[in-house]
């Protein structure tokens, strides 16, 4: 007990002298500020506080730049490890497979073969029956917001759980879900016919007339802004993707050049549009027709994707070779 005591009075003792010392530094430093020269303060900041966490820093920053170079020196290594021969010979062949999958249909090229299927210039084997007159105006139902309904930016929402489509959402003859904005419940409620359905064929009326697309799925309940028809068969009439692919033809393009001649405003009114009219096989041969011609979009569009991207890699590694930041070994 005498020893702890004993240690606690010298800690105390210590505790007093270091307060004593510190009260008598600070008193020293207090005279010593008004004296102090410019060189001396220069050197308490820079030197003796900025300057080691400044070269810290940069120290750092050299670093993570290494790391920055190294990892790009990797990906040019592994994204040029071929020779730009071996690049030729990879386009030819992506080519080649875009050809002869054509060729395999006898024509030269998607829009003709897709021509060809729908207006029966070519029949898929074993199809022979006749060929009926779809009319839009008694085998159709034709359904748009309306005038009074249109909505305002402002109700444009970025988030929510009712998907607003207009035609410039239309990629590749199909709903980029990514692009729409939302509104509220409300507004998808006010009007249940143009609340989309899947197998729903889409087609813009102003602006980018007759641009057309198809709903093959849905993410989220959907309804249509104005500038947007939606098209349904009225029963059994037709296959709705078989439209799609009409609507996307040629013999669209020529009902549309007629009836806009000499217009100033382009504008697709539902008076003229029910006016189209094609030829169409029986049913079942429409979707098979369709289903062809969707097996053909997606076929053509992966090896087109393949070319695309082997193109991309040989113009990227010719520029790296010409402004020799990539060397061949």
């Amino acid at each position: 007990l005498k020893k702890c005591l004993s240690l606690i009075d010298s800690q105390s003792k210590a505790k007093s002298a270091i307060k004593t010392t510190k009260d008598d530094l600070d008193k020293l430093v207090f005279k010593k500020i008004p004296n102090i020269s410019e060189s001396e303060l220069k050197d308490l900041v820079v030197n003796a506080k900025w300057f080691h966490h400044i070269e810290k820093e940069v120290v750092q920053e050299i670093e993570r730049m290494a790391h920055q170079l190294a990892g790009r020196v990797t990906i040019l290594e592994e994204r040029y490890s071929e020779t730009l021969n071996e690049l030729n010979k990879e386009l030819k062949n992506y080519s080649s497979l875009v050809e002869n999958h054509l060729k395999k249909m006898g024509v030269s090229c998607k829009t003709e073969a897709m021509h060809q299927l729908i207006t029966g210039k070519k029949r898929l084997a074993g199809f022979d029956g006749k060929w009926n007159k779809i009319k839009m105006e008694k085998d159709s139902s034709l359904k748009a917001r309306i005038g009074w309904q249109a909505l305002t930016t402002n109700e444009y929402l970025e988030f929510g759980s009712f998907h607003l489509v207009t035609g410039t959402d239309f990629f590749n003859g199909r709903v980029n879900w990514s692009t729409c904005h939302f509104v509220d419940e409300w507004r998808f409620n006010q009007d249940r016919n143009i609340q989309l359905k899947e197998g729903d064929v889409l087609l813009t009326k102003d602006g980018t007339i007759g641009k057309v697309g198809y709903v093959d799925k849905l993410e989220f309940p959907a309804t249509l802004n104005s500038g947007v028809f939606v098209i349904r068969p009225v029963g059994d009439a037709f296959n709705p993707l078989f439209l799609y692919y009409i609507l996307s033809s040629r013999v669209f393009d020529d009902f549309l050049s007629k009836i806009t001649a000499g217009s100033t405003i382009i504008h697709l009114y539902q008076k003229d549009f029910v006016t189209f009219e094609f030829d169409a096989p029986e049913l079942d041969e429409q979707e098979k027709i369709a289903g062809v011609l969707q097996d053909l979009d997606v076929e053509i569009s992966y090896l087109e994707k393949r070319l695309l991207k082997a193109r991309g890699i040989k113009q990227g590694m010719m520029q790296e070779l010409l402004t020799g930041r990539t060397r061949l070994r």
